[in-house]
C-alpha cells in the first residue's frame, strides 16, 4: 500500500518538471522489473566515434513531496523510506552511477525545490519507524530514513543550476577515473578463462 496521496505526487511532478525546466536535462520513467527506483537523469552527448547523438546515464533519481515548509527541513532534514533507500545504493554500487534525490517543498507560502546527490557510500543520519497514521493502518508505518539538511542544495532556477552543475556532472566521470584507477591494478592472469573453464571438475 502506498505511502503517498496525490497531492505528494502533484509535489513530485512538479519538482520533476522544474529540474528539467532549469537544467535542460531530461528526465526518464523506468518501467523496468529489475528496478524499484523511479526515474533516470538522462543527458544528450555527442558520440565522436559513431558520429550520433546518444542519451547519457547521469544520475538515478528519486523525488519527494514535502508540505512542512523549509525551515522544519533545516531543523529536521528529509526522510525517505528505508527500502528505496537500499535500492537506490544498490544500484549505485553496481552500475557506478550516483542517484539524486529531490525534495519538492509545496505549502501555501512556499515553493522550493532541493537536490541531493549520492553515492553508494553516502552514510545516512539515522533510521526510525514512522509514516501516515491519519489511517490508522499498521501498513501505513515503516522504517525510514533521515538525510541531513546539509546534503542538499536549492535547485529553484536556471542560476542555482549553474552553481551547481560542474560539480553534479563531472562526479560521474571522475568516478569512473577512480574505478578505472582501481581496476588497473587487477591482474590478467588473476582471472578465469576457457581453458581455465574447460579443465574445472564437472559437478556430480
Amino acid at each position: 500500500m502506498s505511502l503517498e496521496t496525490k497531492t505528494d505526487r502533484w509535489r513530485e511532478n512538479q519538482a520533476r518538471l522544474e529540474l528539467e525546466e532549469y537544467t535542460g536535462l531530461k528526465v526518464e520513467k523506468i518501467h523496468k522489473d529489475y528496478s524499484h527506483i523511479d526515474w533516470a537523469v538522462m543527458k544528450s552527448s555527442y558520440d565522436h566515434s559513431n558520429s550520433k547523438w546518444d542519451m547519457r546515464l547521469l544520475a538515478w533519481a528519486e523525488f519527494k513531496g514535502q508540505n512542512k515548509g523549509v525551515a522544519y527541513a533545516s531543523q529536521h532534514g528529509f526522510v525517505i523510506g528505508l527500502e528505496k533507500w537500499l535500492h537506490l545504493k544498490h544500484m549505485a554500487r553496481n552500475t557506478g552511477i550516483p542517484f539524486w534525490i529531490i525534495y519538492g517543498i509545496r505549502t501555501t507560502e512556499e515553493r522550493a525545490n532541493y537536490l541531493g546527490l549520492f553515492w553508494a557510500e553516502t552514510p545516512h543520519k539515522e533510521i526510525f519507524k514512522g509514516g501516515r497514521v491519519d489511517r490508522k493502518l499498521a501498513s501505513d508505518l515503516d522504517f525510514l530514513v533521515k538525510l541531513p539538511w546539509h546534503y542538499f542544495t536549492p535547485l529553484n532556477s536556471v542560476q542555482d543550476y549553474e552553481q551547481i552543475k560542474d560539480r553534479l556532472l563531472s562526479y560521474p566521470d571522475e568516478y569512473k577515473r577512480h574505478q578505472a584507477l582501481q581496476m588497473s591494478t587487477v591482474r590478467s592472469f588473476d582471472h578465469l578463462d576457457e581453458s581455465d573453464l574447460r579443465r574445472m571438475p564437472k559437478l556430480q
